[in-house]
C-alpha cells in the first residue's frame, strides 16, 4: 500500500508545528553550512507567521514532519526599483530519507498552486551552485538558471 503524505499550512504563531518547522530548518542549515542562528529564524517566523503574503507549510508522514516550504508573494522589492511582482521560494526541504518518492514534487505543486491562486506567473528561488541535488531537482521541475548571485566577504 502506498503511503499518503499530507501538507499542512502553518498560520498561527503559537502553533506547536512551529517547533517541527524549526527542527527541519536546522537540518537544512546544517546541510548548507549555514551559521544563521535558529533563534533568529524562530523570531522571524513569530514576527511574520500569518501574514497574507507568506506561505509556510509542513509535509507530514502520519503526523511526523518530514519537509517544509517557505514562499512569498513579493509585490515590491525595497532595493530593486525595477522589480515586478513575483513569487519567491526562500526555503524548501525534504528529509534525505524521504527523497525520490515524489514528496518534493508534491510540496512544489502546493507552492505553485498558491502562487497561481494569487495571479503570480514568475517564481524565483536561490540554490547554491555546489548543491548538485538541489540544482537537479529544480531543473527537473522546470526552473532554469536566471542570474548569478555573488558574495564578497569584506575583511
Amino acid at each position: 500500500m502506498k503511503k499518503e503524505f499530507t501538507i499542512t499550512q502553518i498560520n498561527a504563531k503559537d502553533s506547536p508545528m512551529l517547533n517541527d518547522l524549526c527542527k527541519l530548518r536546522d537540518g537544512l542549515s546544517a546541510h548548507h553550512n549555514d551559521t544563521t542562528s535558529s533563534e533568529r529564524f524562530r523570531e522571524f517566523m513569530n514576527k511574520h507567521l500569518g501574514e497574507e503574503t507568506m506561505l509556510t507549510f509542513l509535509i507530514l508522514d502520519e503526523g511526523k514532519a518530514i519537509g517544509y516550504g517557505l514562499a512569498f508573494d513579493v509585490a515590491e522589492h525595497a532595493y530593486m526599483p525595477e522589480w515586478t511582482r513575483k513569487g519567491y521560494i526562500t526555503q524548501f526541504f525534504v528529509n534525505v530519507e524521504y527523497r525520490s518518492q515524489g514528496i518534493g514534487e508534491m510540496g512544489l505543486a502546493y507552492i505553485h498552486d498558491w502562487f497561481r491562486a494569487r495571479g503570480i506567473t514568475d517564481v524565483l528561488l536561490n540554490v547554491a551552485i555546489k548543491n548538485e541535488v538541489g540544482n537537479r531537482f529544480w531543473q527537473k521541475n522546470g526552473y532554469v538558471p536566471y542570474a548569478t548571485r555573488m558574495i564578497h566577504r569584506l575583511k
